[in-house]
């Protein structure tokens, strides 16, 4: 079970973020937080949670990888408050000399397989392909899941907590890229292990590795 200071910042939250709304509280409440499902703990309580319904989206291993490098690690000026408290590194080629077990803290895959297991329908796996390739039917697929009406028809799908371009070397240093695809081999199989295990179709982009590396429009630079 969480300590109980846990549980109070949790319900804090959730106060504050009521007193703010105006007008009708909504029916479904929602919260995004990845960092959530990491920890053993957190997922028994929230598989606890009766009316409680989980939404996770797979992507590419090497690609949420080196995000989270750039965005926590990587010696640059616009780094945040919370990653200047981290260590950091010019290069991603450096952090991994220095740190190798970086990857395997990062490993989702068991996690998933722990979720999935608590949850059982109560968990909505999809992979980032399907946001990518099919938003509308992901989406409406998605809403009823949590049983609510499904977006109108001229809706627009659009593209969000992206950073395009070349974040760190890793598109254009072939031995980074390798190393990191070997690391992360087994983290492969086990996410189209949950996918399978799911019934949710394993994309060609994960049976064939492929990373934002593969994606030209991924390189060319900008948020979008």
């Amino acid at each position: 079970l969480p300590y109980r200071s846990e549980v109070d910042s949790f319900n804090t939250a959730w106060v504050e973020k009521a007193q703010r709304l105006v007008g009708p509280q909504p029916t479904i409440r929602g919260l995004a937080d990845p960092g959530l499902f990491g920890d053993a703990r957190i997922r028994q309580v929230l598989a606890r949670i009766p009316s409680l319904k989980v939404v996770v989206v797979v992507c590419d291993p090497v690609s949420r990888f080196e995000k989270f490098y750039w965005r926590h690690h990587l010696c640059h000026s616009g780094r945040t408050e919370s990653a200047a408290e981290r260590p950091c590194w010019p290069t991603l080629a450096g952090g991994l000399q220095a740190e190798p077990e970086m990857v395997a803290r990062e490993a989702s895959g068991q996690h998933l397989r722990s979720l999935l297991a608590l949850l059982g329908p109560r968990l909505w796996l999809m992979h980032q392909d399907s946001l990518r390739f099919s938003a509308k039917r992901t989406y409406n697929g998605l809403a009823a899941f949590l049983g609510v009406q499904p977006f109108p028809t001229n809706t627009e799908f659009r593209r969000h907590n992206s950073q395009r371009g070349h974040r760190t070397e890793l598109c254009r240093n072939a031995s980074v890229h390798a190393v990191l695809q070997q690391s992360f081999a087994e983290e492969y199989r086990d996410l189209e292990a949950v996918l399978h295990a799911a019934a949710v179709d394993v994309p060609v982009a994960l049976r064939l590795r492929r990373t934002r590396c593969d994606r030209a429009e991924e390189l060319g630079g900008g948020a979008g």
